[in-house]
């Protein structure tokens, strides 16, 4: 007998008298009178003499299929075979092409994404987005698309992965790979928010890292080992305040010169004629009878006749 193939149907190969029927999955094939196995990327519901392809997109999960299916999201058809987007791309449900993850802060760290990921604030896509890497001291990333530099004022950031920059504390300024800050140096001071320190101005003398100036009095100079305003020495002066004890300038005795009360003298006085200085050269004192001063000491009238009076410049 003729069985029908355009039905599904072979003859039988144990009885010549029946017909086969090609199920699901399977196809009469006439020419070999058996029932044909559909091939990957092909199937049958039953009853055919051919295989139907699978549409675009869709595959077979091998021979034999009743049915075809997208591929699940994340994998793509390749042949007739769903495989898994590699690193760096990802696939929608039903894409046919696995696409590069290279939108603004969008990565895949692993294989068969169906979406990009999203860089976090702080990181930033590595450059063949196959992940995140930190931002480096010095930059940030608000978005997680691009690490920034901090260049505006007094800006830095000292720790990897910043979302923000931070602001020079008073005391401090922005160190210029903008990695840190430094102490503003001995006789300068920073409010803070600044990339540079101020000078102090005459009497003002604090340590490093100060947020302001010390202020040291005239005839005061300050001493960095307590942080405290000292009287300048003996013999010595400031007008303004100095900043270290080598900025108490000497009184220049070849000028008579002496600084009056002792320590912290403010300016250098002038041995006036008929005087001349104590022992401890803090003050001047009149010249006795019989002797005269021009300021540099008093001197006897030894001359024959010779007198003068108490605070006499000269002898009559």
């Amino acid at each position: 007998m003729s069985c029908n193939a355009t039905q599904g149907f072979v003859d039988d190969p144990d009885d010549g008298t029946k017909c086969h029927f090609c199920g699901p999955g399977k196809f009469a094939d006439k020419s070999e009178s058996l029932c044909g196995i559909c091939p990957r990327g092909r199937f049958s519901v039953g009853g055919v003499n051919d295989c139907i392809d699978c549409s675009e997109g869709k595959v077979t999960g091998g021979d034999g299929a009743t049915s075809c299916a997208f591929c699940s999201p994340g994998e793509v058809p390749v042949n007739g075979v769903c495989q898994a987007c590699l690193v760096s791309t990802a696939a929608a449900y039903e894409a046919l092409n696995c696409v590069t993850c290279d939108g603004p802060g969008e990565y895949a760290d692993e294989e068969g994404l169906s979406n990009c990921k999203i860089a976090l604030p702080g990181t930033r896509p590595k450059a063949d987005f196959s992940g995140l890497e930190n931002c480096n001291k010095g930059t940030y990333s608000s978005e997680g698309v691009v690490c920034l530099e901090c260049d505006g004022d007094c800006e830095f950031t000292d720790q990897v992965g910043a979302t923000y920059c931070k602001e020079a504390p008073p005391g401090r300024f922005s160190a210029v790979d903008r990695r840190g800050t430094l102490p503003c140096a001995a006789n300068t001071y920073s409010e803070g928010g600044s990339d540079i320190c101020l000078p102090c101005e005459d009497g003002g003398h604090p340590l490093a890292g100060a947020v302001s100036c010390h202020q040291c009095g005239p005839g005061e100079f300050f001493n960095a080992t307590n942080s405290t305003c000292i009287d300048c020495p003996l013999g010595t002066y400031s007008s303004t305040g100095a900043k270290n004890i080598g900025d108490c300038f000497q009184c220049d005795e070849s000028k008579n010169e002496f600084s009056e009360g002792g320590a912290r003298a403010a300016y250098c006085s002038v041995v006036e004629a008929g005087y001349e200085l104590n022992e401890e050269k803090t003050e001047q004192i009149m010249c006795p009878n019989a002797t005269f001063s021009n300021g540099d000491g008093c001197k006897p009238c030894d001359g024959p006749g010779q007198f003068s009076l108490a605070g006499s410049s000269y002898c009559r």
